[in-house]
């Protein structure tokens, strides 16, 4: 049986930051479940974030790269904060850049829903953020991981997300943030080997 291929796409566009760190701890639990893991830090790609991927005639080398490693991936796991009730502008541009025609689906003519291309793949989501939970589902319906998990991954074939939701991030203490160092390591070694 092949190794299971594990990529994690680190969607905060500073470095060091504690998205960094869970998104790190993910790839060790992967590892010592005995699968492979890459951590695909979007903040440093270089591509025009704010070209119209509709009118793309030549992608750039790092949007092709990020495709292929999600096309070879068994499973991707997406690790970003809550701002502004969605993510970081970094990942929603590789998001738009990546995730396209030819790519993620193909549209059909006379069909309503397009060919999902990315189908026999999981997923799982990790996104943290200063407020509780029940705000985010309550006052925001979830948009943080809505438009990810319904709107581009299951929409691209994935098999609907998981979604783990590290909340009170701002006033967390270093016993707290190594608390979900942890278990972010063991969704990681659960993830490597399912």
């Amino acid at each position: 049986m092949a190794e299971k291929t594990v990529l994690i796409v680190l969607g905060h566009p500073t470095a060091g930051s504690f998205n960094s760190s869970l998104a790190e701890a993910y790839a060790e639990g992967v590892r010592a479940a005995g699968a492979s893991a890459t951590v695909l830090d979007v903040a440093k790609l270089e591509f025009d974030w704010k070209a119209d991927p509709r009118s793309m005639a030549i992608l750039e080398p790092d949007i092709l790269d990020a495709q292929s490693k999600i096309r070879s991936a068994d499973h991707v796991a997406w690790v970003y904060p809550l701002w502004w009730g969605a993510a970081p502008a970094v990942l929603k541009s590789f998001i738009d850049r990546v995730f396209i025609t030819g790519f993620a689906m193909q549209y059909q003519s006379g069909k309503a829903m397009p060919n999902r291309l990315l189908t026999g793949k999981t997923s799982r989501i990790l996104i943290t953020m200063d407020s509780p939970s029940w705000w985010h589902a309550l006052m925001y319906k979830r948009s943080g991981t809505t438009w990810l998990r319904w709107a581009t991954l299951w929409f691209s074939g994935f098999k609907v997300a998981k979604t783990w939701e590290v909340t009170g991030v701002r006033e967390s203490t270093p016993e707290k943030r190594a608390g979900w160092l942890n278990r972010a390591r063991e969704l990681g070694t659960q993830d490597g080997k399912d």
